[in-house]
Protein backbone atom coordinates (compact mmCIF):
# COMPACT_ATOMS: atom_id res chain seq x y z
CA UNK A 1 0.00 0.00 0.00
CA UNK A 2 2.75 2.23 0.98
CA UNK A 3 4.27 1.59 -3.03
CA UNK A 4 0.93 2.39 -4.31
CA UNK A 5 1.11 5.61 -2.73
CA UNK A 6 4.43 6.59 -3.32
CA UNK A 7 3.51 5.70 -7.40
CA UNK A 8 0.43 8.35 -7.16
CA UNK A 9 2.32 11.10 -5.43
CA UNK A 10 5.15 10.99 -8.60
CA UNK A 11 2.47 10.47 -10.87
CA UNK A 12 1.14 13.77 -9.53
CA UNK A 13 3.86 15.70 -9.21
CA UNK A 14 5.27 14.66 -12.77
CA UNK A 15 0.95 16.13 -13.77
CA UNK A 16 1.33 18.74 -11.64
CA UNK A 17 5.39 20.05 -13.18
CA UNK A 18 3.46 19.68 -16.79
CA UNK A 19 0.68 22.00 -15.82
CA UNK A 20 2.43 24.98 -14.29
CA UNK A 21 4.86 24.53 -17.30
CA UNK A 22 1.81 24.99 -19.45
CA UNK A 23 0.39 27.52 -17.56
CA UNK A 24 3.63 29.46 -17.84
CA UNK A 25 3.53 29.42 -21.57
CA UNK A 26 0.10 29.07 -22.51
CA UNK A 27 -2.76 31.95 -21.81
CA UNK A 28 -6.25 31.59 -20.90
CA UNK A 29 -8.39 31.18 -23.98
CA UNK A 30 -11.89 32.15 -24.19
CA UNK A 31 -14.13 34.56 -26.61
CA UNK A 32 -13.32 34.51 -30.16
CA UNK A 33 -11.10 31.82 -32.36
CA UNK A 34 -8.33 33.97 -33.79
CA UNK A 35 -5.74 36.18 -33.05
CA UNK A 36 -3.49 37.51 -34.81
CA UNK A 37 0.57 38.06 -35.63
CA UNK A 38 2.00 41.34 -36.50
CA UNK A 39 5.24 42.16 -38.16
CA UNK A 40 7.25 45.61 -38.34
CA UNK A 41 9.91 46.74 -39.95
CA UNK A 42 11.39 50.21 -40.35
CA UNK A 43 12.96 49.35 -43.48
CA UNK A 44 10.92 50.02 -46.78
CA UNK A 45 12.29 46.86 -48.28
CA UNK A 46 9.80 44.88 -46.45
CA UNK A 47 6.86 46.58 -48.29
CA UNK A 48 5.48 43.56 -50.82
CA UNK A 49 7.28 41.03 -48.57
CA UNK A 50 5.21 37.79 -47.41
CA UNK A 51 5.34 36.45 -43.92
CA UNK A 52 4.28 33.13 -43.39
CA UNK A 53 3.07 31.47 -40.14
CA UNK A 54 3.34 27.77 -39.67
CA UNK A 55 1.39 26.12 -36.84
CA UNK A 56 3.64 23.86 -34.50
CA UNK A 57 1.61 23.39 -31.75
CA UNK A 58 -2.23 23.86 -31.48
CA UNK A 59 -4.59 24.49 -29.03
CA UNK A 60 -6.85 21.57 -27.94
CA UNK A 61 -9.36 22.06 -24.78
CA UNK A 62 -6.63 24.84 -23.01
CA UNK A 63 -3.62 22.69 -23.80
CA UNK A 64 -0.74 22.92 -26.53
CA UNK A 65 -0.85 19.65 -29.28
CA UNK A 66 1.67 19.00 -31.35
CA UNK A 67 0.77 19.45 -35.14
CA UNK A 68 1.36 16.04 -37.14
CA UNK A 69 2.92 18.24 -39.63
CA UNK A 70 5.57 18.98 -37.50
CA UNK A 71 6.19 15.51 -35.81
CA UNK A 72 8.72 14.41 -38.13
CA UNK A 73 10.56 17.56 -37.19
CA UNK A 74 10.61 16.42 -33.60
CA UNK A 75 11.80 12.97 -34.21
CA UNK A 76 14.47 13.50 -36.87
CA UNK A 77 15.94 17.31 -35.49
CA UNK A 78 15.25 16.83 -31.85
CA UNK A 79 15.46 12.68 -31.28
CA UNK A 80 12.56 12.54 -29.62
CA UNK A 81 10.73 9.17 -30.07
CA UNK A 82 7.39 8.96 -32.40
CA UNK A 83 4.80 7.31 -29.48
CA UNK A 84 2.22 8.68 -27.57
CA UNK A 85 3.97 10.96 -25.27
CA UNK A 86 5.59 12.87 -28.65
CA UNK A 87 3.62 15.73 -27.86
CA UNK A 88 4.22 16.51 -24.33
CA UNK A 89 7.94 15.84 -25.00
CA UNK A 90 7.87 18.17 -27.98
CA UNK A 91 6.16 21.10 -25.57
CA UNK A 92 8.74 19.99 -22.54
CA UNK A 93 11.62 20.49 -25.26
CA UNK A 94 10.86 23.65 -26.74
CA UNK A 95 9.64 24.81 -23.17
CA UNK A 96 13.18 24.05 -21.80
CA UNK A 97 15.09 25.88 -24.27
CA UNK A 98 14.92 29.17 -22.16
CA UNK A 99 12.90 32.50 -22.01
CA UNK A 100 12.26 35.07 -24.73
CA UNK A 101 14.76 35.42 -27.16
CA UNK A 102 17.57 33.21 -25.41
CA UNK A 103 20.39 32.00 -27.96
CA UNK A 104 18.72 28.18 -27.40
CA UNK A 105 15.71 29.91 -28.55
CA UNK A 106 17.12 31.37 -31.36
CA UNK A 107 18.69 29.58 -33.01
CA UNK A 108 15.91 26.41 -32.20
CA UNK A 109 13.77 28.76 -34.39
CA UNK A 110 16.46 28.75 -37.23
CA UNK A 111 16.67 24.90 -37.34
CA UNK A 112 13.08 24.97 -37.84
CA UNK A 113 12.98 27.55 -40.56
CA UNK A 114 15.75 25.62 -42.08
CA UNK A 115 13.85 22.03 -42.00
CA UNK A 116 10.25 23.59 -42.90
CA UNK A 117 12.10 25.21 -46.19
CA UNK A 118 13.91 21.74 -47.17
CA UNK A 119 10.49 20.10 -47.11
CA UNK A 120 9.33 18.60 -50.71
CA UNK A 121 6.76 18.73 -51.42
CA UNK A 122 6.45 22.00 -49.43
CA UNK A 123 4.80 22.64 -46.27
CA UNK A 124 2.21 24.69 -46.56
CA UNK A 125 1.74 28.12 -44.51
CA UNK A 126 -0.96 28.17 -41.64
CA UNK A 127 -1.55 31.51 -42.65
CA UNK A 128 0.10 34.55 -44.71
CA UNK A 129 0.07 38.22 -44.84
CA UNK A 130 1.52 40.68 -47.23
CA UNK A 131 3.51 44.01 -45.55
CA UNK A 132 2.35 47.49 -46.08
CA UNK A 133 3.18 50.88 -44.86
CA UNK A 134 1.74 51.60 -42.10
CA UNK A 135 2.02 54.91 -40.03
CA UNK A 136 5.87 55.64 -41.69
CA UNK A 137 6.48 51.52 -40.98
CA UNK A 138 5.88 48.59 -42.61
CA UNK A 139 3.59 45.78 -41.05
CA UNK A 140 2.72 42.35 -41.86
CA UNK A 141 -0.47 41.20 -40.41
CA UNK A 142 -1.53 37.39 -40.36
CA UNK A 143 -4.79 35.94 -38.57
CA UNK A 144 -4.69 32.57 -37.75
CA UNK A 145 -5.75 29.99 -35.00
CA UNK A 146 -4.83 30.27 -31.29
CA UNK A 147 -1.66 28.31 -30.85
CA UNK A 148 2.33 28.30 -31.30
CA UNK A 149 3.75 29.34 -34.41
CA UNK A 150 7.23 29.47 -36.62
CA UNK A 151 6.64 32.74 -38.24
CA UNK A 152 8.95 33.18 -41.31
CA UNK A 153 9.50 36.29 -43.41
CA UNK A 154 10.32 36.06 -47.67
CA UNK A 155 14.08 35.10 -47.34
CA UNK A 156 16.83 37.64 -48.02
CA UNK A 157 17.73 39.52 -45.29
CA UNK A 158 21.35 40.99 -44.99
CA UNK A 159 21.20 42.10 -40.98
CA UNK A 160 22.83 44.75 -39.37
CA UNK A 161 25.26 44.33 -36.17
CA UNK A 162 21.98 44.00 -34.13
CA UNK A 163 20.39 41.86 -36.37
CA UNK A 164 18.26 39.47 -34.33
CA UNK A 165 16.62 36.80 -36.70
CA UNK A 166 14.10 36.68 -39.57
CA UNK A 167 12.69 33.23 -37.66
CA UNK A 168 10.51 33.57 -34.71
CA UNK A 169 8.15 31.72 -32.51
CA UNK A 170 5.43 32.98 -31.34
CA UNK A 171 2.24 32.54 -28.59
CA UNK A 172 -1.41 33.70 -30.55
CA UNK A 173 -3.89 34.10 -28.00
CA UNK A 174 -7.25 34.75 -28.77
CA UNK A 175 -8.25 38.21 -29.80
CA UNK A 176 -5.00 39.53 -29.26
CA UNK A 177 -2.29 40.66 -31.07
CA UNK A 178 1.29 38.80 -31.52
CA UNK A 179 3.66 41.75 -31.90
CA UNK A 180 6.99 40.91 -33.38
CA UNK A 181 9.85 43.60 -34.31
CA UNK A 182 11.69 42.49 -37.56
CA UNK A 183 15.24 43.36 -36.93
CA UNK A 184 16.83 41.70 -39.95
CA UNK A 185 17.09 43.70 -43.16
CA UNK A 186 16.65 42.88 -46.52
CA UNK A 187 18.88 43.39 -49.38
CA UNK A 188 18.83 47.78 -49.87
CA UNK A 189 20.67 49.72 -53.05
CA UNK A 190 21.11 53.14 -52.89
CA UNK A 191 22.88 55.29 -55.99
CA UNK A 192 24.59 58.40 -56.32
CA UNK A 193 26.14 60.76 -59.25
CA UNK A 194 29.68 62.34 -57.95
CA UNK A 195 28.11 61.99 -54.17
CA UNK A 196 24.84 63.33 -54.61
CA UNK A 197 21.56 62.12 -55.60
CA UNK A 198 21.31 64.76 -57.98
CA UNK A 199 23.76 66.28 -60.34
CA UNK A 200 24.27 68.83 -63.05
CA UNK A 201 26.40 67.75 -66.17
CA UNK A 202 28.28 68.89 -69.35
CA UNK A 203 27.93 67.22 -72.33
CA UNK A 204 30.49 64.74 -73.10
CA UNK A 205 32.01 65.49 -69.21
CA UNK A 206 32.17 62.04 -66.81
CA UNK A 207 30.06 61.57 -64.40
CA UNK A 208 30.89 58.76 -61.88
CA UNK A 209 27.75 56.89 -60.23
CA UNK A 210 28.20 54.99 -57.01
CA UNK A 211 25.91 51.94 -55.89
CA UNK A 212 25.99 50.42 -52.36
CA UNK A 213 24.25 47.39 -50.71
CA UNK A 214 25.61 45.48 -47.60
CA UNK A 215 26.90 41.79 -47.41
CA UNK A 216 23.82 39.54 -46.69
CA UNK A 217 23.35 37.12 -44.34
CA UNK A 218 23.69 34.18 -45.84
CA UNK A 219 22.83 31.16 -43.42
CA UNK A 220 20.73 28.42 -44.23
CA UNK A 221 21.67 29.07 -48.03
CA UNK A 222 23.37 26.69 -50.22
CA UNK A 223 24.31 29.25 -53.20
CA UNK A 224 23.01 33.38 -52.76
CA UNK A 225 22.78 35.25 -55.69
CA UNK A 226 23.05 38.92 -56.85
CA UNK A 227 22.51 41.11 -59.20
CA UNK A 228 22.31 44.23 -59.98
CA UNK A 229 20.83 46.28 -62.65
CA UNK A 230 20.75 50.01 -63.61
CA UNK A 231 18.61 50.94 -66.41
CA UNK A 232 20.00 54.31 -68.80
CA UNK A 233 18.28 56.85 -70.41
CA UNK A 234 19.07 57.76 -74.17
CA UNK A 235 20.78 60.68 -72.54
CA UNK A 236 23.25 58.48 -71.02
CA UNK A 237 25.96 57.11 -72.42
CA UNK A 238 28.14 54.39 -70.49
CA UNK A 239 32.24 53.97 -70.36
CA UNK A 240 33.10 50.80 -71.40
CA UNK A 241 35.36 48.82 -68.53
CA UNK A 242 34.73 51.56 -65.98
CA UNK A 243 33.06 49.26 -63.27
CA UNK A 244 34.69 48.69 -60.24
CA UNK A 245 33.33 46.70 -57.18
CA UNK A 246 34.50 46.52 -53.58
CA UNK A 247 33.66 43.92 -50.81
CA UNK A 248 35.10 45.10 -46.98
CA UNK A 249 37.15 47.85 -49.08
CA UNK A 250 38.85 45.19 -51.07
CA UNK A 251 38.63 45.26 -54.80
CA UNK A 252 37.03 42.45 -56.29
CA UNK A 253 37.87 40.91 -59.59
CA UNK A 254 35.95 41.10 -62.48
CA UNK A 255 34.86 37.63 -64.35
CA UNK A 256 36.54 35.91 -61.03
CA UNK A 257 33.98 37.20 -58.09
CA UNK A 258 31.64 39.28 -60.71
CA UNK A 259 30.76 39.34 -64.39
CA UNK A 260 29.20 42.74 -66.07
CA UNK A 261 27.36 43.03 -69.12
CA UNK A 262 27.21 46.37 -70.50
CA UNK A 263 24.57 48.79 -72.36
CA UNK A 264 24.87 48.26 -76.02
CA UNK A 265 23.02 49.24 -79.01
CA UNK A 266 19.96 47.13 -78.16
CA UNK A 267 19.63 47.05 -74.46
CA UNK A 268 19.92 50.12 -72.22
CA UNK A 269 20.54 48.20 -68.95
CA UNK A 270 23.54 47.34 -67.18
CA UNK A 271 24.22 44.36 -65.06
CA UNK A 272 26.98 43.36 -62.40
CA UNK A 273 26.18 40.09 -60.98
CA UNK A 274 27.79 38.50 -58.05
CA UNK A 275 27.22 35.03 -58.54
CA UNK A 276 27.42 32.54 -55.56
CA UNK A 277 28.16 35.53 -53.52
CA UNK A 278 28.77 32.84 -50.53
CA UNK A 279 31.80 31.64 -52.02
CA UNK A 280 33.70 34.70 -52.19
CA UNK A 281 32.38 36.41 -48.87
CA UNK A 282 33.26 33.03 -46.90
CA UNK A 283 36.85 33.02 -48.68
CA UNK A 284 37.41 36.10 -47.83
CA UNK A 285 35.41 36.12 -44.44
CA UNK A 286 33.77 39.05 -44.88
CA UNK A 287 31.22 39.64 -42.26
CA UNK A 288 27.00 40.10 -42.71
CA UNK A 289 26.34 44.06 -43.21
CA UNK A 290 29.92 45.17 -44.93
CA UNK A 291 29.59 47.80 -47.44
CA UNK A 292 29.60 46.04 -51.34
CA UNK A 293 30.37 49.35 -53.22
CA UNK A 294 30.27 49.64 -57.02
CA UNK A 295 31.56 52.44 -59.45
CA UNK A 296 31.05 53.72 -62.71
CA UNK A 297 31.14 56.05 -65.39
CA UNK A 298 28.95 57.21 -67.95
CA UNK A 299 28.68 60.39 -70.02
CA UNK A 300 25.49 63.02 -70.75
CA UNK A 301 24.65 63.06 -74.53
CA UNK A 302 23.57 64.38 -77.90
CA UNK A 303 20.11 63.27 -76.46
CA UNK A 304 19.94 64.82 -72.78
CA UNK A 305 17.25 66.76 -71.98
CA UNK A 306 17.98 70.18 -70.71
CA UNK A 307 16.65 71.98 -67.39
CA UNK A 308 13.17 70.87 -67.13
CA UNK A 309 13.71 66.93 -67.51
CA UNK A 310 16.71 65.44 -65.93
CA UNK A 311 18.00 61.94 -67.52
CA UNK A 312 17.04 60.04 -64.71
CA UNK A 313 18.46 56.36 -64.62
CA UNK A 314 17.12 53.25 -62.13
CA UNK A 315 18.95 51.05 -60.65
CA UNK A 316 17.92 47.60 -58.05
CA UNK A 317 19.35 44.14 -56.95
CA UNK A 318 17.37 41.16 -57.70
CA UNK A 319 18.63 38.54 -54.90
CA UNK A 320 18.28 34.85 -53.58
CA UNK A 321 15.45 34.24 -51.44
CA UNK A 322 16.14 30.44 -51.92
CA UNK A 323 18.40 28.42 -50.26
CA UNK A 324 19.28 27.38 -53.72
CA UNK A 325 19.67 30.44 -55.34
CA UNK A 326 17.92 32.29 -57.58
CA UNK A 327 17.19 36.11 -58.53
CA UNK A 328 13.38 36.13 -57.01
CA UNK A 329 14.06 38.64 -54.45
CA UNK A 330 14.36 42.29 -55.50
CA UNK A 331 14.96 45.69 -54.07
CA UNK A 332 13.08 48.57 -53.99
CA UNK A 333 14.12 50.94 -57.34
CA UNK A 334 16.40 53.91 -56.26
CA UNK A 335 16.53 56.48 -58.65
CA UNK A 336 19.25 59.74 -59.84
CA UNK A 337 18.47 62.43 -61.81
CA UNK A 338 20.78 64.21 -63.91
CA UNK A 339 20.44 67.26 -65.31
CA UNK A 340 22.45 69.66 -67.90
CA UNK A 341 22.44 73.32 -68.12
CA UNK A 342 21.60 76.05 -70.96
CA UNK A 343 22.24 79.64 -70.61
CA UNK A 344 21.06 82.58 -73.39
CA UNK A 345 23.41 84.98 -74.46
CA UNK A 346 22.76 88.73 -74.73
CA UNK A 347 24.75 91.09 -76.53
CA UNK A 348 23.53 94.60 -76.25
CA UNK A 349 24.84 98.21 -76.95
CA UNK A 350 25.39 100.19 -73.43
CA UNK A 351 22.45 101.55 -72.74
CA UNK A 352 19.88 100.09 -74.52
CA UNK A 353 19.26 95.98 -73.38
CA UNK A 354 16.68 95.88 -75.16
CA UNK A 355 18.10 95.84 -78.24
CA UNK A 356 20.91 92.90 -79.42
CA UNK A 357 23.99 93.28 -81.11
CA UNK A 358 24.88 90.93 -84.22
CA UNK A 359 28.26 89.53 -85.15
CA UNK A 360 30.24 89.66 -81.78
CA UNK A 361 32.26 85.96 -81.45
CA UNK A 362 32.74 84.49 -78.24
CA UNK A 363 34.73 81.13 -77.13
CA UNK A 364 33.89 79.83 -73.97
CA UNK A 365 36.56 77.75 -71.92
CA UNK A 366 36.98 75.58 -68.57
CA UNK A 367 39.83 77.63 -67.19
CA UNK A 368 40.86 81.44 -66.72
CA UNK A 369 44.60 80.87 -68.36
CA UNK A 370 42.80 79.61 -71.31
CA UNK A 371 40.56 82.36 -71.98
CA UNK A 372 42.83 85.13 -71.02
CA UNK A 373 45.16 83.20 -73.63
CA UNK A 374 42.54 82.74 -75.93
CA UNK A 375 43.87 79.01 -76.29
CA UNK A 376 41.65 77.82 -79.67
CA UNK A 377 42.28 74.17 -78.65
CA UNK A 378 40.65 74.62 -75.34
CA UNK A 379 37.96 76.30 -75.91
CA UNK A 380 34.80 73.99 -75.76
CA UNK A 381 33.38 72.44 -78.80
CA UNK A 382 29.90 73.02 -79.80
CA UNK A 383 27.63 71.59 -82.70
CA UNK A 384 25.84 75.00 -84.17
CA UNK A 385 22.57 73.57 -84.29
CA UNK A 386 21.32 76.79 -85.73
CA UNK A 387 22.29 80.67 -86.41
CA UNK A 388 20.39 81.06 -82.33
CA UNK A 389 21.83 77.27 -81.15
CA UNK A 390 24.47 75.90 -80.00
CA UNK A 391 24.83 72.60 -77.70
CA UNK A 392 27.94 71.10 -76.36
CA UNK A 393 29.58 68.36 -78.69
CA UNK A 394 30.38 65.01 -77.80
CA UNK A 395 33.88 63.45 -78.40
CA UNK A 396 32.27 61.26 -81.13
CA UNK A 397 31.04 64.32 -83.06
CA UNK A 398 33.67 66.44 -82.99
CA UNK A 399 36.10 63.42 -84.10
CA UNK A 400 33.25 62.33 -86.78
CA UNK A 401 33.11 64.04 -90.59
CA UNK A 402 29.63 64.07 -91.00
CA UNK A 403 27.63 67.05 -92.14
CA UNK A 404 27.01 68.63 -88.54
CA UNK A 405 28.48 71.75 -88.04
CA UNK A 406 31.31 71.67 -85.14
CA UNK A 407 32.63 75.16 -84.01
CA UNK A 408 34.43 76.55 -80.78
CA UNK A 409 32.85 80.28 -81.99
CA UNK A 410 29.64 81.51 -80.78
CA UNK A 411 28.47 84.49 -82.85
CA UNK A 412 25.55 86.45 -82.12
CA UNK A 413 22.49 87.70 -83.69
CA UNK A 414 19.94 91.38 -83.95
CA UNK A 415 17.11 89.41 -83.40
CA UNK A 416 17.26 87.70 -81.03
CA UNK A 417 19.73 85.99 -77.68
CA UNK A 418 21.61 82.73 -78.77
CA UNK A 419 21.17 79.78 -76.95
CA UNK A 420 23.97 77.88 -75.49
CA UNK A 421 22.79 74.22 -74.00
CA UNK A 422 24.69 71.08 -72.76
CA UNK A 423 26.37 72.74 -69.99
CA UNK A 424 27.20 71.64 -65.99
CA UNK A 425 27.43 73.05 -62.86
CA UNK A 426 30.57 74.88 -62.12
CA UNK A 427 32.46 78.10 -63.60
CA UNK A 428 33.06 79.28 -66.83
CA UNK A 429 34.86 81.89 -68.83
CA UNK A 430 33.44 83.48 -71.62
CA UNK A 431 35.70 85.21 -73.85
CA UNK A 432 34.95 87.87 -76.70
CA UNK A 433 36.90 87.47 -79.54
CA UNK A 434 35.56 89.70 -82.06
CA UNK A 435 33.34 92.91 -81.17
CA UNK A 436 30.86 94.35 -83.78
CA UNK A 437 31.99 96.99 -85.82
CA UNK A 438 31.74 100.34 -84.31
CA UNK A 439 32.65 98.93 -80.62
CA UNK A 440 34.72 98.26 -77.69
CA UNK A 441 36.17 94.62 -76.92
CA UNK A 442 36.29 93.95 -73.24
CA UNK A 443 39.82 93.31 -72.58
CA UNK A 444 39.29 90.39 -69.69
CA UNK A 445 36.85 87.09 -69.91
CA UNK A 446 33.70 87.08 -68.37
CA UNK A 447 33.43 84.76 -65.34
CA UNK A 448 30.17 82.53 -65.28
CA UNK A 449 29.19 80.35 -62.97
CA UNK A 450 26.40 78.07 -62.62
CA UNK A 451 24.63 77.37 -59.37
CA UNK A 452 22.07 74.49 -58.55
CA UNK A 453 20.44 72.87 -55.50
CA UNK A 454 18.52 69.67 -55.44
CA UNK A 455 16.19 67.99 -53.15
CA UNK A 456 17.13 65.30 -51.18
CA UNK A 457 15.57 62.66 -54.18
CA UNK A 458 17.59 64.48 -56.23
CA UNK A 459 15.03 66.63 -58.25
CA UNK A 460 16.43 70.35 -59.30
CA UNK A 461 15.14 73.02 -56.78
CA UNK A 462 16.52 76.06 -57.59
CA UNK A 463 19.86 77.30 -60.44
CA UNK A 464 21.25 80.45 -60.69
CA UNK A 465 23.65 82.25 -63.08
CA UNK A 466 26.29 84.35 -62.39
CA UNK A 467 28.14 87.08 -64.49
CA UNK A 468 31.11 87.81 -62.86
CA UNK A 469 29.45 88.98 -59.37
CA UNK A 470 25.38 89.91 -60.60
CA UNK A 471 23.26 87.07 -60.22
CA UNK A 472 20.62 86.31 -62.90
CA UNK A 473 17.82 84.17 -61.44
CA UNK A 474 15.49 84.36 -64.49
CA UNK A 475 14.16 81.59 -65.56
CA UNK A 476 15.74 82.29 -69.26
CA UNK A 477 19.34 81.91 -67.28
CA UNK A 478 20.53 84.97 -69.64
CA UNK A 479 23.94 86.18 -69.83
CA UNK A 480 23.93 89.43 -70.68
CA UNK A 481 27.36 91.24 -72.28
CA UNK A 482 26.98 95.04 -72.95
CA UNK A 483 29.52 96.52 -75.45
CA UNK A 484 30.80 100.26 -75.82
CA UNK A 485 30.57 102.40 -79.01
CA UNK A 486 33.35 104.13 -80.14
CA UNK A 487 37.14 102.70 -81.08
CA UNK A 488 40.48 102.92 -78.64
CA UNK A 489 42.03 106.38 -78.31
CA UNK A 490 45.73 106.31 -78.87
CA UNK A 491 48.08 106.29 -75.94
CA UNK A 492 51.23 107.15 -75.36
CA UNK A 493 54.55 105.19 -76.50
CA UNK A 494 52.47 104.25 -79.56
CA UNK A 495 53.62 103.91 -83.79
CA UNK A 496 52.48 107.19 -83.76
CA UNK A 497 54.35 109.15 -81.49
CA UNK A 498 57.26 106.80 -82.58
CA UNK A 499 56.71 108.27 -86.19
CA UNK A 500 56.46 111.97 -84.84
CA UNK A 501 59.66 111.92 -83.33
CA UNK A 502 61.50 110.31 -86.08
CA UNK A 503 59.83 112.74 -88.48
CA UNK A 504 60.88 115.48 -86.12
CA UNK A 505 64.07 114.46 -85.64
CA UNK A 506 64.62 114.50 -89.70
CA UNK A 507 63.22 118.09 -89.56
CA UNK A 508 65.62 119.36 -86.89
CA UNK A 509 68.69 117.56 -88.74
CA UNK A 510 67.56 119.22 -91.96
CA UNK A 511 67.51 122.45 -90.51
CA UNK A 512 71.37 122.11 -88.61
CA UNK A 513 72.70 120.61 -92.72
CA UNK A 514 71.22 124.02 -94.16
CA UNK A 515 72.14 126.12 -91.44
CA UNK A 516 75.52 124.25 -91.72
CA UNK A 517 75.48 125.38 -95.50
CA UNK A 518 74.09 128.63 -95.37
CA UNK A 519 77.06 129.61 -92.81
CA UNK A 520 80.12 128.52 -95.24
CA UNK A 521 78.41 129.99 -97.91
CA UNK A 522 78.74 133.28 -95.82
CA UNK A 523 82.20 132.90 -94.43
CA UNK A 524 83.06 132.31 -98.50
CA UNK A 525 81.77 134.99 -99.69
CA UNK A 526 83.14 137.38 -96.72
CA UNK A 527 86.99 136.05 -97.57
CA UNK A 528 86.05 136.90 -101.55
CA UNK A 529 85.12 140.71 -100.73
CA UNK A 530 88.32 140.82 -98.21
CA UNK A 531 90.45 139.20 -101.24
Amino acid sequence: MQGIKKKLVAALTVVALVVSALATALPAYAGGTTGTITVTSNSKEFKGKTVSAYQVFKVDNGSYVLNDTFKKFFVDECSLADDTTLSSKAFEYVHALGADDDENVINFAKKMRAWVLAQDPAIAATGTGNAAASSGKYVAQVTVAPGYYLVVPALGSTGNNDRGTDAMLTNVVVDETANIELKSEYPTVSKTIDGEHGSMGQIGKELTFTVKSKVPDTTNYKTYNMKFTDTFTDGLTFVPGSVQVTIGGDAMKVNTDYTVTEPNSGNNKLTIDLVDVIQHITDSKYATGEDIVITYKAKLNENAIVDADPETNEVKINYSNKPDGGYDGETEIDKDKVYTFDINLHKYAAGNDSAYLADAEFKLYDNEGDAKAETANAAIKFVKVDATHYRVATAEEIAASGSLTITDTIVTVDTGTVNIDGLGEGVYWLKETKQPDGFNKPTDPFKITIDAEFAPDGTLQTSTVTVDSTANTANDHTVKIENRQGTLLPGTGGMGTVIFTVVGVAVVAGGAIWMVQRNRRNAASNGSHMA
